[in-house]
């Protein structure tokens, strides 16, 4: 009954919503309702309590006036994101959209890494989509491995949420990476397009020498600023490219968009 209070704003007596569960074809006894078995609709008690009200009748449920009034808005960090996908457009890239949800495999297997940390899903319908993602690059070289077909150079990006597991938290981030995937491709060209999107911000950063088995040793960067590792640069590992079945060189980054947009922000108000 509180239940049906705190949905619908009204409080019925048991007799009541007996009988308003009744006209939806429900029977009901001593607070336990049997679902005729053609509604295959109900998944959730909210559902049934959905029904209530409609026999109930929504025009019979007395109307709230709002107590406040606010009008929405894009968060800033989004606005910042949309500035830098319209900048890697610029370049020459081809956005993409992919799942959320990925899988182990893809994620690190493929990848040539050990498990940084995932927020794996319980009871997965498919084993395609059973973790949620923790980095972007993998997702483009799913992409690029189903489109052999097409003509290269592809050059392709994404721009989007991951979340990354540590200790008991699951920790969202806003990120975007780019692969150029063609004869060419190569450790400068990656840097070129990073350096590009950093500039365009007026934003000095270094790079450091750095290990990462998905990509070449040797060819590869982690780019820091104002003391935070923020994105990875650098050429794909031969091994990594062999596992998504591609035979072509593939060079590209993967920048932490909600970290550099924190420093950004810190810059201002210092300044």
């Amino acid at each position: 009954m509180q239940q049906i209070k705190d949905c619908i704003g009204i409080e019925l007596k048991e007799n009541e919503i007996k009988n308003l569960l009744g006209k939806m074809q429900y029977d009901y006894n001593k607070g336990i309702v049997d679902i005729p078995n053609y509604r295959r609709d109900i998944m959730h008690p909210v559902d049934i309590i959905e029904d209530i009200a409609i026999a109930y009748g929504y025009d019979n449920i007395e109307m709230m006036h709002m107590k406040s009034y606010t009008s929405g808005k894009t968060f800033p960090l989004v606005k910042f994101a949309d500035k830098i996908r319209e900048l890697v457009v610029g370049l020459g890239y081809q956005e993409i959209f992919s799942a959320i949800l990925s899988n182990k495999e893809t994620l690190y297997e493929k990848m040539n890494i050990k498990d940084t940390g995932t927020i794996e899903i319980k009871d997965f319908i498919s084993e395609r989509f059973s973790a949620v993602r923790t980095w972007l690059i993998p997702t483009l070289m799913e992409v690029l491995s189903k489109n052999k077909h097409v003509e290269y150079p592809q050059k392709i990006f994404e721009e989007g949420l991951v979340t990354i597991k540590k200790a008991d938290e699951a920790l969202d981030f806003r990120r975007i990476a780019a692969l150029s995937c063609n004869a060419d491709a190569n450790y400068t060209e990656a840097r070129q397009a990073l350096d590009f999107i950093l500039k365009s911000f007026g934003i000095d950063y270094t790079i450091e020498e750095a290990e990462h088995d998905s990509f070449i040793k040797g060819r590869v960067g982690r780019v820091v600023i104002g003391g935070k590792k923020i994105a990875y640069v650098g050429e794909l590992n031969p091994k990594v490219i062999k596992n998504f079945e591609l035979d072509m060189p593939i060079a590209g980054f993967e920048l932490n968009l909600t970290e550099l947009f924190e420093i950004l922000e810190n810059k201002k108000i210092k300044s």
